[in-house]
């Protein structure tokens, strides 16, 4: 399950930017954004699969934004910045995940 619906927000991600006249790399970041959204919703849609949701929100969301760092080729500050950010949107995730609509 949290595959494919990792995958369907890739794709939906990926698709919007393609509409929008987006780059090859604009469409890698913008499907790649899509599934991280995906991983961080999944303990919402199939709550039974996971035995600590939490962690798993706040664990993809730190990759997330660690990645996203990585590609900015940020510095250590950008990279700690990631993680702050990481961890915000993990705890929050239950409260804003609900707001995200598929195509």
């Amino acid at each position: 399950m949290i595959f494919y619906l990792c995958a369907f927000f890739a794709l939906a991600f990926a698709g919007v930017a393609a509409l929008q006249g987006a780059s090859l790399p604009g469409l890698l970041f913008a499907g790649l954004a899509g599934a991280f959204i995906g991983a961080i919703g999944a303990p919402e849609v199939e709550p039974r699969t996971f035995q600590r949701p939490a962690l798993w929100q706040i664990g993809v969301s730190v990759t997330g934004c660690c990645l996203v760092a990585a590609v900015m080729s940020a510095g250590f500050d950008g990279y700690a910045l990631a993680v702050v950010l990481g961890v915000l949107l993990g705890i929050l995730a239950p409260l804003w995940i609900h707001y995200i609509q598929g195509p």
